[in-house]
């Protein structure tokens, strides 16, 4: 038994329709809905075809493809012969040397087209980004064509799917994790400009407003519980250098945020924390008053027994001087914002 003959591409391609029409076809009449799903689902991944070649930037249109339909035209120098086929009176040899050339010079013009048209070569991190930018794209285009159940459904589903993430890791990769995004968010603060970076604070405290103005009383004191847990496990996970570095750091931070600010500004930021401070308070209960008191006296405690011999002797003579600077009657200045230049 000889070698298979190799098909040519119209024959697979015919081979290939044969088969669709088969599976097309039911086996007993089919009913309206069935063909709706169908044809929805066709539909469905003849687009997502279209997307991924829109995306690789291919044109399937352009493709020199040619259909089982479409019969062969030959070009003769009298007149024009349409061919379905090979004939009985067709000579091979004849019909090689008469179109040897012309396929040789089709083939020359079609690799002189091709070349310019070629793709650049990627590395394996620029085709990484590229396929982030498409995939974060379509994503956007999804979102976009969400109703507002099917975004919370997706929402809660992202949710549970990272709360079983972070179960499923170890401290060593939580770690990691944490360093990487956090490296992440440095990079992207870093491109921002002042306007987009106030706009993405701006966005952020609305959508605090609107996640507590949809809390109710019980929900907001669970959150601030595992909240302050969630801040004491992190503390105590600190070393003392560590513990001291964020100190200095917080100190400096809010040494630059007040020596940026003006006049007014620092009246509005009090007037805006008298506010809250007082909604705050109205709505404690006794139970809940005492406990933050008490929370405070041991964090007080803590921060004193902290302290170093250097820096409790700053703090007196910080003491000393406000004492000796400010008058008796006007003994309700605030504090933070008393300097020793007064």
């Amino acid at each position: 038994m000889g070698p298979k003959r190799k098909r040519t591409r119209r024959e697979v391609e015919e081979a290939l329709l044969q088969n669709a029409r088969v599976n097309a076809t039911p086996a007993e009449p089919e009913d309206a809905n069935d063909r709706k799903k169908r044809r929805k689902r066709r539909n469905y991944h003849k687009r997502n075809l279209d997307k991924e070649f829109a995306a690789l930037g291919i044109d399937a249109a352009d493709a020199n493809v040619p259909t089982a339909n479409v019969p062969d035209v030959v070009m003769t120098e009298g007149a024009t012969v349409e061919q379905e086929g090979k004939q009985e009176k067709d000579n091979p040899a004849e019909h090689q040397q008469r179109y040897a050339a012309a396929y040789a010079e089709e083939q020359r013009a079609a690799e002189s087209e091709a070349m310019p048209s070629a793709a650049p070569i990627l590395t394996s991190h620029e085709r990484a980004t590229a396929l982030r930018a498409r995939n974060a794209e379509r994503a956007r285009m999804n979102r976009a064509n969400m109703s507002a159940s099917q975004k919370e459904r997706t929402k809660a589903k992202n949710r549970e799917r990272a709360r079983a993430s972070r179960a499923r890791k170890t401290e060593e990769q939580r770690i990691a994790a944490r360093e990487a995004e956090r490296r992440r968010k440095q990079e992207h603060r870093a491109q921002q400009t002042l306007a987009e970076r106030e706009n993405e604070r701006e966005h952020n405290r609305i959508q605090q407003r609107v996640h507590r103005a949809a809390q109710s009383s019980a929900e907001r004191i669970l959150e601030r519980q595992a909240d302050r847990a969630r801040k004491a496990a992190r503390l105590a996970a600190r070393t003392e250098e560590a513990r001291k570095a964020v100190r200095q750091l917080n100190r400096e931070r809010e040494v630059i945020r007040r020596g940026e600010q003006t006049e007014e500004d620092l009246a509005v930021s009090q007037a805006l924390d008298r506010e809250r401070h007082a909604v705050r308070r109205e709505e404690q209960t006794e139970d809940e008053r005492a406990i933050l008191q008490a929370i405070d006296r041991e964090r007080q405690a803590n921060r004193r027994a902290a302290l170093t011999e250097e820096e409790v002797e700053a703090r007196r003579e910080h003491e000393r001087i406000r004492r000796k600077s400010v008058k008796r009657c006007h003994g309700h200045v605030n504090q933070v914002n008393f300097r020793a230049s007064m």
